[in-house]
């Protein structure tokens, strides 16, 4: 971690690797957009810094930052305290400073993809293929809104260990082509399909039309996953908009003003990922 780096921004995200985040382009458009005199940058952090980083972001008046993989669950170590659901999903990807000057550790993702899904979930039954973080996120925003979950993992036994926390049920990944006809919503929360690679192993001969589909992933935009979808007729969302709506939330703590999702934005980020292709 380079120190000086501290010392040119007001917020950042962090993680390792951190290079590929498109964070800075959101936040950083937003600042520009509102007339803020204040910069987001990237800050890439060895894992025996982790520990490090409240101290220098306090030596540097930072105003708050992004957690991203491999330190949503060790940072909450080190926050003095946490938001219920940051608590209760297990892992952060928010940091910012409460009125008593603490660091309070936050989840956004959930809330990201809420936003980022139609209004009110009219789902009766949906299936989450991956047991990581952002499936904790998720598991958490369904049963919020009572819909009916199943979860997949190519390990079983931490697929068990979800469905005990989030009140659900579990479905044997080799089984999931069978059953995959039993639901209307479908997210994958795993890397599967992340530059086109390493496509999620279904057949999805039984996918019903209609279906919705949600990936997490947003490289590409179209992935192996919601190709399946559009042979199908199947609704379906990219992970994109769940990265722009995660981020409305630490932007308005930290800068004060609350940022909208909009067309402009959605363009903005697009360019870049097309350029980057």
């Amino acid at each position: 971690m380079t120190t000086d780096l501290f010392k040119n921004c007001d917020a950042f995200v962090t993680g390792n690797p951190v290079k590929h985040s498109l964070s800075p382009y959101i936040h950083n458009y937003w600042l520009l957009k509102h007339g803020i005199d204040a910069r987001y940058d990237k800050i890439e952090t060895a894992a025996d810094e982790v520990k490090l980083l409240l101290q220098r972001c306090d030596a540097n008046g930072i105003k708050g930052f992004n957690v991203t993989l491999p330190y949503k669950t060790d940072i909450m170590t080190y926050v003095h305290a946490l938001t219920p659901q940051a608590a209760t999903i297990g892992a952060v990807n928010t940091v910012y400073k409460n009125d008593a000057g603490q660091w309070v550790g936050d989840n956004t993702d959930y809330i990201g993809f809420l936003n980022a899904c139609p209004p009110d979930m009219p789902f009766k039954n949906a299936l989450v293929v991956g047991a990581g973080g952002a499936s904790r996120a998720i598991l958490y925003a369904l049963k919020t809104h009572n819909v009916p979950t199943t979860i997949t993992n190519r390990t079983a036994e931490t697929a068990t260990q979800l469905a005990r926390e989030f009140d659900c049920e579990t479905l044997s990944f080799d089984k999931v082509d069978q059953h995959m006809g039993d639901f209307d919503f479908i997210i994958n929360t795993t890397a599967c399909g992340l530059n086109n690679q390493n496509p999620l192993p279904f057949t999805y001969e039984n996918l019903r039309p209609n279906t919705t589909l949600f990936d997490a992933v947003y490289t590409p935009l179209i992935t192996p996953f919601l190709k399946a979808g559009q042979t199908t007729r199947c609704r379906f969302i990219s992970g994109l908009d769940m990265l722009l709506y995660q981020a409305v939330d630490g932007f308005e703590k930290w800068f004060g003003v609350k940022p909208t999702v909009d067309k402009a934005l959605k363009d903005h980020i697009l360019n870049i990922l097309k350029e980057a292709s």
